[in-house]
């Protein structure tokens, strides 16, 4: 699924990714594959959109996005 970053939290990594369907996913640091936290970080605050690709899953807490990476633009 594609997405694009809403929002970060530098202090506690993580962020929400507006998907291109449904609800806002929840990841974290953790979650992101073949990019690295300070790059997505200062892509974001660029003020550029954010485009990332991901794997939805559901959690107790809502819905999460896993593997998440850039997509070139």
């Amino acid at each position: 699924m594609r997405g694009v970053i809403k929002t970060l939290n530098q202090e506690k990594l993580y962020g929400f990714i507006a998907g291109d369907i449904g609800p806002q996913y929840f990841f974290h640091r953790s979650d992101l594959i073949d990019v690295e936290w300070e790059d997505l970080l200062s892509e974001y605050l660029s003020g550029k959109p954010v485009q990332v690709e991901f794997a939805p899953s559901k959690t107790p807490k809502g819905a999460r996005a896993r593997n998440v990476s850039r997509v070139e633009s």
